[in-house]
């Protein structure tokens, strides 16, 4: 009976361990929605200027 606990303890932990880490995952990939999208032409012109202050 003991041994039979410990199997869905441990299982649970897993479980809870896997939603954990795929939480994280899936909120390191919607911040990158949150980035302001540059201007292309702008951007452009900066690289070909060399100007890589502004490009960046």
């Amino acid at each position: 009976m003991e041994i039979q606990a410990l199997k869905k303890l441990n299982s649970l932990k897993l479980i809870l361990f896997w939603n954990l880490f795929l939480a994280i995952i899936l909120v390191l990939s919607a911040c990158g929605d949150l980035v302001k999208e540059s201007d292309t032409g702008a951007c452009n012109n900066a690289i070909d200027s060399r100007n890589y202050d502004t490009a960046l």
